[in-house]
């Protein structure tokens, strides 16, 4: 429910949103570059390790959550599962 409704990712989407903002505010090209380590690591992460585990825990729900919503660009409809 809510934001992870949309996206299976808000938070991480947030701090990378935050990070951008402020390279942009400071014109900081350090922390430009941080933000794409942080968000290409947090990827890697979840691909890797915490889906795996996801699957682990809740299998059959989780794969159709998956399915339904995206890792990291929003949908403009909610997810609703219907089990």
């Amino acid at each position: 429910s809510g934001p992870y409704s949309y996206v299976r990712n808000p938070m991480i989407l947030g701090a990378v949103g935050l990070l951008l903002f402020e390279s942009a505010l400071f014109a900081s090209i350090p922390l430009f570059l941080w933000a794409i380590v942080f968000f290409v690591s947090n990827i890697f992460y979840f691909k890797i390790v915490e889906e795996k585990d996801l699957i682990k825990r809740f299998g059959s729900d989780y794969e159709g959550y998956k399915r339904n919503v995206p890792l990291l660009f929003p949908k403009f409809s909610p997810y609703i599962n219907k089990s």
